[in-house]
């Protein structure tokens, strides 16, 4: 049977349906909580999940937001931010808060 020291330091799988860029965070992110020797429960399992799958949002939204327009026209024809702006900035705020739980980094730091 695993000790606790063995379970915390072994490589914790990725969960399956992860793409690239969210595979290389839970490949950061469980290397530096081994590091720490941080065991990962179920809880932390599923927001360390949660954040990958967001990461990969936010990194589609970033896509979708180069290839758009830095403004678009507003209810009254003014120019204004487009609204991607907002979704890609509270999506990374979602995934730093949700890395926080998990103990990496405090949230709201990038």
């Amino acid at each position: 049977m695993p000790t606790d020291e063995h379970r915390s330091t072994r490589k914790a799988p990725p969960p399956p349906g992860l793409g690239v860029a969210d595979r290389r965070l839970w490949d950061a992110a469980t290397r530096q909580l081994r590091d720490a020797r941080r065991p990962q429960d179920g809880l932390s399992r599923v927001l360390l999940t949660d954040a990958c799958r967001n990461a990969n949002d936010t990194e589609r939204l970033a896509a979708q937001l180069a290839a758009e327009q830095v403004t678009v026209p507003g209810n009254t024809g003014q120019p204004r931010p487009n609204p991607l702006f907002a979704e890609v900035r509270r999506s990374r705020e979602l995934t730093s808060q949700l890395l926080s739980r998990v103990g990496l980094g405090t949230a709201g730091q990038r």
